[in-house]
């Protein structure tokens, strides 16, 4: 009985231990730049999804990470039924939120099933960007979607 008793108490205990951990998910750390900017952790293949279930992964830049001066970024596009996407116009818009200064968009062109942008100019510019990614219907114009990517440039 006093085993029984002991095995009773030692499965609680443990039973206890593994439900207090439950339902929790690690946090990753904030990065932050320039004013105090929450920006995005860069890491090859990083992705987001737009309000309307596309995804877009930024499969690779280089440099790695983006950084001021000539980047070139290669982006892959599923949408919400998991299928890759090389049918649509993918542009992105930086913009220097502590400036709020916007170049020119990027164009960017299908090469196999991603999509490249091998003139991402920044400049000379550093600091906290957005980095508005649009997905367009190449026919109408019309947005499909649209993502965000905030990286500290430096």
């Amino acid at each position: 009985e006093a085993t029984m008793r002991t095995l009773s108490i030692t499965l609680g205990i443990g039973l206890a231990i593994a439900l207090a951990g439950c339902g929790e998910t690690p946090q990753e750390e904030e990065e932050f730049c320039g004013d105090g900017v929450i920006v995005d952790s860069y890491t090859p293949g990083v992705s987001k999804f737009g309000g309307n279930g596309f995804e877009v992964v930024l499969q690779a830049t280089v440099p790695e990470p983006p950084s001021a001066g000539l980047n070139e970024w290669q982006i892959g596009i599923i949408d919400e039924l998991d299928n890759v996407r090389t049918d649509v116009t993918v542009v992105v818009q930086p913009t220097f939120t502590e400036d709020d200064f916007s170049p020119d968009p990027f164009p960017a062109s299908l090469d196999g099933d991603s999509y490249v942008i091998g003139n991402l100019d920044l400049g000379d510019r550093t600091g906290p960007a957005d980095f508005d990614v649009s997905i367009e219907d190449p026919d109408t114009g019309n947005a499909l979607d649209e993502v965000t990517f905030t990286f500290c440039i430096e």
